[in-house]
């Protein structure tokens, strides 16, 4: 049987069964006009299988969290966790704190994150009973948030201006709080052209001042908006398009200054305890903690988890504040621990450019060769079954990653492991699945600067991944004759 797909634009009328895999591969792997694509798959430990372009040098978008989250494994440990801390300075007289409580941030990326199990309101609640042990009641003075472990810009560095703002593009802020996001809820609206309006936001205490130039328009049937922190001004603004609805839309958006919404949410919380504040929230550090002075440290979930949730779930947040540990608290930093982490696997690192943890910069480029000497060099490291299990499980309904609902029914099905790329002009898949004899191979596939759907793409890149799966022990599709 031979496998063709009718694509609106550019394409050749290609055959995967009818060929050799190492002959399409050569000759039709995605000719577009005026797009890049590159292919590299070879047998773990043996022959190469495809090689396309290999060294092109692309932007692989989320695919390059697999650089971040094995590096992470590597260097921190898949049993490291993070610590939030809340210090006292001064003197508990009686029921009275003659001083300040801080929060430090130790750069926990799940806290009250919805992605784990606690919430805004559990994480507070603990902070709060934490205080409440030590009999205090009043509070002389500030509620200070220190995010200082970062040393660096906390934006997504090279990301576009448009993203700026949105909830994928959230702070990677030392002390983050869930997922360093919030929600706009707009007004119901069925007039053509109407400026939206916000009925209301949550958390509802976010007081970040918001611009809104987002309308309401038939031409969009769900909301189509971005958000940006405007620079040199203490607001935001919405833009874009609202649909025409007689129910609520919900925008999500990131925090400008999550780690000041902490300190402002632990005050109300308190207040709304029975604890007294006389002082504000205000960001600010102390520096010289010591154990006589912690009330209390909310720990993170292991770091295995944590990694896991990044690669199924591609959390930009997760993977760059990852980058910053790498680097000691500097994204810079961490992009050289990355790089000397790829020295270490016997992986030439120089044609690997990258400016995040997350694969969100445009500007960042690798190649699937560097990308598969990566997936085969992790796994002869004691993680390895740890850095297979957070990649998607293909087909798997119940695995909770991007890839669960994708190629059901096929030889891909429960075998392949996969890590997805997505922005704007970018696909790329890249992960590791068993031919018909059970021998493992490593994959990678890019696509670049197309101008058809996102879904076409990726009909294609699923067209090789099930060509590799069809492979038999010789290296040859199974029903080749």
């Amino acid at each position: 049987m031979c496998y063709a797909i009718n694509m609106k634009r550019f394409y050749l009328f290609f055959v995967f069964s009818c060929f050799a895999l190492t002959s399409f591969a050569g000759e039709t792997l995605l000719d577009l006009q005026n797009a890049q694509s590159s292919i590299y798959a070879k047998y773990i430990g043996g022959k190469e299988i495809i090689n396309k372009n290999s060294l092109w040098r692309l932007n692989a978008a989320s695919v390059a969290k697999l650089f971040t989250t094995a590096a992470a494994l590597d260097l921190l440990g898949p049993d490291y966790t993070f610590a939030t801390e809340l210090y006292f300075s001064g003197k508990i007289k009686g029921n009275t704190l003659k001083g300040d409580i801080y929060i430090v941030g130790g750069g926990d990326p799940t806290l009250a994150s919805r992605y784990f199990d606690k919430s805004l309101e559990d994480i507070i609640l603990s902070f709060v009973k934490a205080v409440k042990i030590q009999g205090i009641e009043k509070i002389d003075g500030n509620i200070y948030a220190d995010n200082t472990l970062f040393k660096d810009n906390i934006l997504p560095v090279y990301t576009t201006y448009q993203n700026i703002g949105n909830y994928f593009a959230a702070p990677a802020d030392a002390l983050t709080i869930k997922d360093n996001s919030f929600t706009i809820y707009f007004e119901p609206s069925l007039k053509e052209g109407a400026l939206g309006k916000i009925a209301k936001t949550e958390p509802k205490e976010y007081a970040l001042p918001i611009e809104v130039k987002a309308y309401h328009t038939s031409k969009v049937l769900r909301e189509d908006t971005y958000l940006n922190f405007i620079p040199l001004e203490n607001k935001m603004l919405i833009s874009g398009k609202l649909p025409l609805t007689d129910d609520r839309t919900e925008v999500f958006g990131a925090m400008a200054k999550p780690a000041l919404f902490t300190a402002q949410y632990f005050k109300l919380g308190l207040e709304e305890n029975g604890v007294k504040v006389k002082g504000k929230a205000l960001l600010g550090s102390k520096q010289n903690y010591t154990q006589d002075n912690l009330i209390y440290a909310q720990i993170s979930y292991p770091l295995e988890e944590i990694i896991k949730r990044t690669n199924k779930r591609s959390v930009n947040l997760y993977a760059d504040i990852l980058l910053r540990h790498l680097g000691e608290g500097s994204a810079e930093d961490g992009v050289m621990a990355l790089k000397n982490y790829l020295d270490k696997l016997g992986i030439d690192s120089s044609a690997t450019t990258l400016y995040d943890g997350s694969g969100l910069a445009r500007a960042n480029l690798t190649t699937c060769k560097t990308i598969v000497s990566l997936l085969e060099a992790v796994l002869k490291q004691p993680y390895a079954v740890k850095f297979i299990n957070s990649l998607s499980l293909v087909g798997d309904s119940s695995d909770g990653g991007n890839m669960a609902r994708r190629m059901q029914n096929t030889l891909a099905e429960g075998n392949a492991r996969i890590k997805t790329g997505s922005i704007d002009g970018v696909r790329a898949h890249a992960g590791y699945i068993k031919d018909k004899a059970g021998q493992q191979i490593a994959f990678c596939i890019i696509s670049n600067n197309f101008d058809i759907s996102k879904s076409e793409i990726d009909t294609l890149h699923e067209e090789i991944i099930l060509s590799l799966a069809s492979l038999d022990k010789t290296g040859k599709h199974a029903n080749k004759k």
